[in-house]
């Protein structure tokens, strides 16, 4: 299962921040997906996932 907050609210989230603050919002995010996906043994699913943009 995945984390609660998507991609777009981490983004969202980063909006306003400072540079590092943002790649910093980002990579916790997608350590947040890996860890999930690696503990549930699931693999990456592109249709679960919305195109960004």
């Amino acid at each position: 299962m995945l984390p609660a907050r998507g991609l777009s609210e981490a983004r969202d989230a980063a909006v306003g921040a400072l540079p590092r603050a943002a790649k910093l919002t980002i990579a916790r995010k997608i350590a947040a997906i890996a860890l999930s996906m690696w503990k549930s043994k699931e693999k990456y699913d592109l249709t679960k996932h919305r195109k960004q943009g």
